[in-house]
């Protein structure tokens, strides 16, 4: 069957992040000099960054996490009629 929902605009910089979609992969931008973990793409709060991301690498999740928070917005798209609406979680470690 035909996907017919909207697929999102996909930035150059989250391009890897829906490619490991595609490829049942879940990636998280991770920082290469202190650990820290972003999603999503942003720079790290923790130290001065090089330029264009190069501080930070697109990894693999563990899959370890725990939700600490979840929203979800009901809305009205004919395309998500069978949906909930607009789902959003909160992660942590």
């Amino acid at each position: 069957m035909a996907w017919i929902k909207p697929i999102p605009v996909v930035e150059k910089v989250m391009k890897p992040f829906w490619e490991g979609l595609k490829n049942h992969r879940f990636l998280l931008m991770k920082c290469n000099e202190c650990g820290a973990w972003y999603w999503p793409a942003t720079y790290c709060r923790n130290h001065r960054n090089k330029p264009f991301f190069g501080s930070l690498s697109w990894t693999d999740a563990s899959g370890q996490g725990k939700i600490i928070s979840f929203n979800v917005t009901p809305g009205k798209n004919h395309f998500f009629q069978r949906h909930a609406g607009c789902h959003a979680a909160g992660f942590q470690g």
